[in-house]
């Protein structure tokens, strides 16, 4: 259109970089995500029962939560494979699976 200013150029975009493999999330790090709420989960229980519990006790909670941590990592693993999210961004996204399932398995009767 006559009278209209130029467009300004179109910046040049670098080559994409060869070589490397693309960043993805491993198992491991939503494993130690999951891992973070057991953790929480553990120090809950130890703050509200006020004396510390037996051996036999201690075993029974970090049994029962073995489970629930191992299934919320492969949510997060499955959410976050292929992108390379921060520790903390894959903690948050742990919390809600860690709790749902660590619910869904209080619940349950005792078999």
């Amino acid at each position: 259109m006559p009278g209209a200013p130029p467009y300004p150029e179109a910046p040049e975009h670098a080559p994409p970089p060869v070589g490397q493999p693309a960043r993805r999330t491993r198992f491991v790090t939503a494993l130690g995500a999951a891992a973070v709420w057991a953790g929480v989960n553990v120090v809950l229980v130890l703050a509200v029962a006020g004396a510390p519990p037996g051996a036999a006790a201690l075993g029974q909670l970090i049994g029962a939560l073995i489970i629930p941590t191992l299934l919320a990592a492969v949510a997060v693993r499955a959410i976050a494979r292929r992108r390379a999210w921060a520790f903390w961004l894959l903690v948050l996204l742990a919390a809600p699976f860690f709790w749902v399932l660590r619910a869904v398995f209080i619940a349950l009767p005792p078999s």
